[in-house]
């Protein structure tokens, strides 16, 4: 799925379920960026949610990646990429996001679907389906209280038998956990392209987390 933040027209590839909605007493807030200076700053603030979570601490810089990645974190070096048009693109090197930053704390960028009772807000989204970009309105995201919360959440997910297998390479530090995300359905941009850029940006990711910025 591609995430566009209605208004301001930025994008990332992202997905849970195709189902979106309100489901439960929770609130309609507002989209709201988290806040970093910088990458360097932004992605330690990944880092420390995930390591409030029950994964490995060898496996953190792997899941701080994704969810870099998926919350655009690479957007002005890049322009969007989809399912189509990634097979001219070097490498995987093509990634858009909704911007440099995560909304409503929700780094896992999960959809408020039937089984979400929490706060939620709303976004415009850019599926690709059957190869084709499909634009939706209206699409309703989880918010969350705190980063670490909303880590928890993933990790949750990430365990459950749907995404199983791809949690377990990311425990063995398989940089393959995230094609595996996608061919099991959690985005729908295109998983072997996905890969190709995540194995990049996890090299930077890890040079930036033992203290190159």
């Amino acid at each position: 799925m591609w995430i566009a933040l209605a208004g301001l027209g930025a994008l990332v590839v992202w997905a849970m379920s195709k189902r979106s909605g309100p489901s439960g007493p929770g609130r309609e807030v507002p989209a709201e960026r988290v806040r970093a200076a910088t990458l360097g700053d932004y992605l330690r603030l990944l880092e420390a949610a995930y390591r409030a979570t029950e994964l490995p601490a060898a496996a953190v810089p792997l899941a701080v990646t994704h969810s870099a990645m998926a919350s655009g974190a690479w957007q002005d070096i890049a322009p969007p990429y989809h399912a189509a048009g990634a097979r001219n693109t070097p490498a995987g090197a093509r990634y858009s996001g909704v911007g440099p930053r995560a909304f409503n704390n929700n780094i896992g960028v999960i959809r408020s679907t039937k089984g979400w009772a929490g706060d939620f807000a709303r976004m415009g989204t850019d599926e690709v389906i059957d190869g084709v970009r499909v634009h939706q309105t209206g699409q309703a995201f989880r918010a969350y209280p705190t980063l670490a919360d909303s880590a928890r959440d993933a990790v949750r997910l990430w365990k459950t038998s749907r995404y199983r297998p791809a949690y377990d390479k990311l425990v063995a530090l398989d940089p393959g956990w995230s094609g595996e995300l996608g061919r099991r359905g959690y985005y729908t941009a295109d998983p072997v392209v996905f890969e190709q850029g995540y194995r990049i940006r996890l090299t930077r990711v890890r040079e930036i987390l033992a203290g190159g910025e």
